[in-house]
């Protein structure tokens, strides 16, 4: 695979950093990563939205314009010849002097890598994912922006950590109030009595571009959405769970922590297919549903 790195195509392999850049040393940066269906990546101008509104928070200052930005992304699609998989690029604020100071930084680094689409298994969509409640708290917005993906991704790191290491496919992680917030790297959804429930943005989780999807199906089908807050024994009261993100697309829960759930779930099978429908329709094809059994 070839990886583009700042200006230059390289072999992913080849591809080097400066040991100063604060993306490095401080995982001082934003990253996103998206599905690419057929060779399109999805709905890049999201992604690059997003990207753009986290430089704006952590005040990384931009080296190209986004237009720029979706060429490099497009142009390493095309080099690597990807027709189907994930792509993820990146922006550090560049490199400095040893310390905190971000003043005086300079080239900042923007790589592009791609890698070959890893849907998961058909039996695990058919049975279920077994998510663990995380004891690592989401870090609130008020200490770090909710709506930023930063490369310092090690809260997320720990918490899935936790998860696997106990036999588990996802972690769902709570506010410091005991509230339920989102995944290391998903959204979670939950029904209840036929109503699509999900926390709120306002609560400090990431406005994954997925979740939105999802969303735009609940509309298309006329399910009602409600996005609100609730604690974890709340999760006793709800007949479906389900979580997002870009790779997995939908993943049914089967548990979390001692609640069951079912699967498949008819809102949850309801909303996969119209999901699917309109990437279908946006992108002509949906490799994360492609899992064998």
């Amino acid at each position: 695979m070839l990886a583009f790195l700042n200006d230059t195509l390289v072999p992913m392999e080849e591809a080097r950093v400066p040991v100063m850049d604060r993306g490095f040393l401080y995982g001082d940066a934003v990253f996103e990563t998206m599905a690419v269906y057929e060779g399109r990546p999805f709905r890049l101008d999201r992604h690059l939205a997003r990207l753009v509104e986290a430089c704006r928070a952590v005040s990384i200052s931009l080296p190209c314009s986004a237009d720029m930005m979706e060429q490099r992304i497009l142009r390493t699609i095309e080099a690597n010849r990807l027709e189907n998989g994930l792509v993820r690029f990146s922006l550090t604020r560049g490199r400095s002097t040893r310390g905190l100071d971000t003043r005086g930084c300079s080239d900042p680094t923007f790589l592009v890598l791609c890698f070959p689409p890893k849907p998961p298994p058909a039996s695990l969509r058919r049975g279920g994912a077994t998510v663990e409640v995380s004891s690592w708290r989401r870090i609130p917005s008020r200490c770090l922006p909710s709506g930023a993906k930063t490369a310092n991704y090690l809260n997320n790191i720990l918490a899935f950590r936790e998860a696997a290491e106990r036999g588990a496919q996802e972690a769902l992680m709570l506010t410091l109030d005991d509230e339920v917030a989102e995944g290391t790297v998903s959204n979670f959804f939950f029904v209840r009595k036929g109503l699509l429930l999900t926390p709120p943005l306002d609560l400090g989780i990431l406005p994954g571009i997925t979740r939105l999807v999802v969303l735009e199906a609940a509309e298309r089908l006329g399910i009602v959405v409600r996005e609100c807050r609730f604690r974890l024994e709340d999760l006793a009261a709800f007949d479906e769970a389900f979580y997002t993100n870009s790779n997995v697309v939908m993943m049914p829960a089967g548990v979390i922590d001692e609640y069951r759930f079912q699967v498949p779930g008819v809102v949850t099978q309801a909303l996969q297919k119209e999901v699917a429908r309109l990437i279908l329709e946006e992108a002509g094809h949906c490799w994360a549903f492609d899992g064998s059994s």
